[in-house]
């Protein structure tokens, strides 16, 4: 069974989601939506700091679809 991506993003709408960045970052937030090129909006945001550092958070942010290397619910 294949899953498109715009799939299984709308059946994570106002769930929990994790997005691993280009960059190597990861971010953890509510998907609030997304547009036909896969940018990301999450709300109350927690950036995810390697070798338990801690974390930040901010309430809503936008992810550009071309820096998003994964995405998986919880």
């Amino acid at each position: 069974m294949v899953i498109k991506p715009e799939n299984m993003l709308t059946n994570s709408l106002d769930k929990t989601i994790v997005l691993g960045l280009r960059d190597g970052s990861v971010y953890r937030g509510t998907l609030k939506g997304f547009d036909e090129y896969e940018n990301i909006i999450l709300s109350d945001v927690i950036r995810i700091k390697p070798e338990n550092k801690g974390s930040e958070g901010v309430k809503e942010a936008v992810f550009k679809g071309g820096n998003v290397v994964y995405i998986f619910r919880q």
